[in-house]
C-alpha cells in the first residue's frame, strides 16, 4: 500500500508516489513535467547541478511553505500585496511587490534570446507595434528567416500553465485578423516572404 492506493508492482507503486508528490504544494509545479522535460532534468540527474544552485533554492520560504504541517488561519498565509496565498508561483509570476524583478527576469531572456539570433546572423524586429483595430499588438520578436517570418512572445510562467499560456499565445498571434495585421505591417517594411509562424 502506498499512500492509501493498493499496489501490485513496482510500475504501479511509482505512480501512486507521482500522483502523491503533484498534490501537494511542493509537487503541483511538476504536474506538466513532461511538457518540457529539460526543465526537470535535475529531478533525474541531480549531479549536473551545483550544490550552490541547490541553496539559493532553499533561501525563498513562502508563508505557505512555513506553514507546512502547523495549523495556521488563511490570514496568516496571506501575502502582503492581497488576499491570495504567498506561495513561490504567486510571488514569481503575479505578485505586485516582485513585479519589477518578473520584468527584469523577461527582458534578461529577450536579451538572451535577441544574442543567440544575431549570432546566427538572422535579421529580427523587437517589440514591433503592430497597429490592430483600435490598439497594436506588441510580439517580443519578428524574425525573418529565408521567406519565412517567425512571431515570437516569450512567457515566464509555471510549469503547470505553459500549455495555458502556449495555446493563448497562439490564439492571439494566430487569429486571421493578426496574421493580416502583422502582414500589412511587414510590407510596409518592404520584406519578402511566404509564410508566418
Amino acid at each position: 500500500m502506498t499512500e492509501g492506493e493498493v499496489v501490485s508492482n513496482k510500475q504501479e507503486a511509482a505512480a501512486a508516489w507521482c500522483k502523491s508528490l503533484r498534490n501537494t504544494l511542493d509537487g503541483a509545479g511538476l504536474h506538466n513535467s513532461s511538457t518540457t522535460p529539460q526543465a526537470h532534468i535535475w529531478l533525474r540527474q541531480p549531479d549536473r547541478i551545483s550544490p550552490s544552485t541547490y541553496t539559493r533554492a532553499g533561501v525563498r520560504f513562502t508563508r505557505s511553505r512555513r506553514s507546512r504541517g502547523r495549523p495556521t488561519t488563511p490570514g496568516q498565509l496571506t501575502c502582503r500585496c492581497d488576499s491570495v496565498i504567498e506561495s513561490i508561483s504567486h510571488l514569481l509570476q503575479t505578485c505586485s511587490i516582485t513585479h519589477d524583478a518578473h520584468c527584469r527576469r523577461h527582458n534578461e531572456i529577450m536579451t538572451s534570446v535577441a544574442k543567440l539570433v544575431r549570432r546566427k546572423h538572422t535579421s529580427f524586429l523587437t517589440e514591433l507595434h503592430i497597429p490592430h483595430i483600435r490598439t497594436y499588438i506588441k510580439p517580443d520578436f519578428v524574425i525573418f528567416k529565408e521567406y519565412t517570418v517567425y512571431v515570437m512572445d516569450a512567457a515566464v510562467c509555471d510549469p503547470h500553465r505553459i500549455v495555458n499560456n502556449l495555446k493563448s499565445k497562439k490564439t492571439e498571434y494566430g487569429s486571421p485578423e493578426v496574421t493580416a495585421s502583422i502582414l500589412a505591417s511587414l510590407r510596409s517594411w518592404n520584406r519578402q516572404f511566404k509564410k508566418i509562424v
